[in-house]
Protein backbone atom coordinates (compact mmCIF):
# COMPACT_ATOMS: atom_id res chain seq x y z
CA UNK A 1 0.00 0.00 0.00
CA UNK A 2 3.14 1.93 0.84
CA UNK A 3 4.40 1.90 -3.05
CA UNK A 4 0.51 2.38 -4.28
CA UNK A 5 0.57 5.73 -2.49
CA UNK A 6 4.26 6.66 -3.65
CA UNK A 7 2.93 5.94 -7.12
CA UNK A 8 -0.25 7.89 -6.91
CA UNK A 9 1.76 10.82 -5.05
CA UNK A 10 4.62 10.72 -7.62
CA UNK A 11 1.68 11.21 -10.80
CA UNK A 12 0.12 14.37 -8.39
CA UNK A 13 3.15 16.15 -7.96
CA UNK A 14 3.92 15.54 -11.80
CA UNK A 15 0.52 17.08 -12.14
CA UNK A 16 1.15 19.87 -10.40
CA UNK A 17 4.70 20.79 -11.54
CA UNK A 18 2.78 20.65 -15.13
CA UNK A 19 0.34 23.15 -14.15
CA UNK A 20 2.36 25.71 -12.60
CA UNK A 21 4.61 25.59 -16.20
CA UNK A 22 1.12 25.97 -17.93
CA UNK A 23 -1.97 25.36 -16.69
CA UNK A 24 -4.49 23.26 -18.49
CA UNK A 25 -8.20 22.75 -18.11
CA UNK A 26 -9.57 19.84 -15.90
CA UNK A 27 -6.03 19.05 -15.05
CA UNK A 28 -6.73 20.97 -11.33
CA UNK A 29 -9.50 18.56 -10.47
CA UNK A 30 -7.78 15.40 -11.48
CA UNK A 31 -4.26 16.52 -9.54
CA UNK A 32 -7.05 17.17 -6.37
CA UNK A 33 -8.63 14.09 -6.79
CA UNK A 34 -4.79 11.85 -6.80
CA UNK A 35 -4.09 13.89 -4.21
CA UNK A 36 -6.81 13.08 -2.13
CA UNK A 37 -6.05 9.27 -3.24
CA UNK A 38 -2.64 9.24 -2.42
CA UNK A 39 -3.42 10.81 1.18
CA UNK A 40 -6.01 7.95 1.71
CA UNK A 41 -3.71 5.52 0.96
CA UNK A 42 -0.87 6.82 2.96
CA UNK A 43 -2.83 6.87 6.07
CA UNK A 44 -4.17 3.13 5.05
CA UNK A 45 -0.61 1.73 4.58
CA UNK A 46 0.45 3.64 8.50
CA UNK A 47 -2.28 2.23 10.01
CA UNK A 48 -0.99 -1.44 8.87
CA UNK A 49 2.71 -1.00 8.78
CA UNK A 50 4.80 -1.83 11.64
CA UNK A 51 7.26 0.48 10.74
CA UNK A 52 5.76 3.28 10.15
CA UNK A 53 8.76 6.38 10.88
CA UNK A 54 8.39 9.78 11.89
CA UNK A 55 9.39 10.45 8.08
CA UNK A 56 6.21 8.43 7.11
CA UNK A 57 3.71 10.20 9.78
CA UNK A 58 5.34 13.75 8.96
CA UNK A 59 4.34 13.31 4.86
CA UNK A 60 1.46 12.22 5.86
CA UNK A 61 0.32 15.97 7.78
CA UNK A 62 2.01 17.53 5.55
CA UNK A 63 -0.35 15.95 2.95
CA UNK A 64 -3.40 16.97 5.19
CA UNK A 65 -1.73 20.13 5.02
CA UNK A 66 -1.55 20.89 1.69
CA UNK A 67 -4.55 19.25 0.77
CA UNK A 68 -6.28 21.53 3.22
CA UNK A 69 -4.40 24.28 1.01
CA UNK A 70 -5.76 22.76 -2.58
CA UNK A 71 -9.35 23.24 -1.01
CA UNK A 72 -9.01 26.86 -0.36
CA UNK A 73 -7.48 27.38 -3.75
CA UNK A 74 -10.22 25.95 -5.12
CA UNK A 75 -13.02 28.12 -3.09
CA UNK A 76 -10.82 31.39 -4.51
CA UNK A 77 -11.38 29.25 -7.73
CA UNK A 78 -14.59 29.01 -7.55
CA UNK A 79 -15.73 32.28 -6.46
CA UNK A 80 -13.94 34.17 -9.57
CA UNK A 81 -11.39 35.42 -6.74
CA UNK A 82 -7.48 36.22 -7.65
CA UNK A 83 -5.68 33.48 -5.35
CA UNK A 84 -3.01 34.81 -2.73
CA UNK A 85 0.63 33.81 -4.26
CA UNK A 86 0.99 32.86 -0.57
CA UNK A 87 -1.43 30.71 -0.66
CA UNK A 88 -0.14 28.82 -3.41
CA UNK A 89 3.82 29.00 -2.22
CA UNK A 90 2.35 26.70 1.15
CA UNK A 91 0.44 24.73 -1.01
CA UNK A 92 3.12 23.94 -2.88
CA UNK A 93 5.60 23.66 -0.53
CA UNK A 94 3.55 21.77 2.02
CA UNK A 95 3.16 18.80 -1.18
CA UNK A 96 6.24 18.85 -1.97
CA UNK A 97 8.07 18.52 1.28
CA UNK A 98 5.56 15.72 1.84
CA UNK A 99 6.69 14.14 -1.22
CA UNK A 100 10.24 14.60 -0.36
CA UNK A 101 9.93 12.77 3.07
CA UNK A 102 7.71 10.08 2.09
CA UNK A 103 10.36 9.36 -0.89
CA UNK A 104 13.22 9.05 2.34
CA UNK A 105 10.98 6.79 4.17
CA UNK A 106 10.06 4.39 1.14
CA UNK A 107 13.50 4.35 -0.40
CA UNK A 108 15.25 4.23 3.15
CA UNK A 109 14.11 1.17 3.90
Amino acid sequence: MLAISFVILSATVAMGAYLLARGRPGLPILHGASGAAGLVALVLALRGHALSGVFAQDAAWLLAAGFCGGLAIAIFKARGRPTPGLLLFLHATAGGLAYLLLAGFVFGH
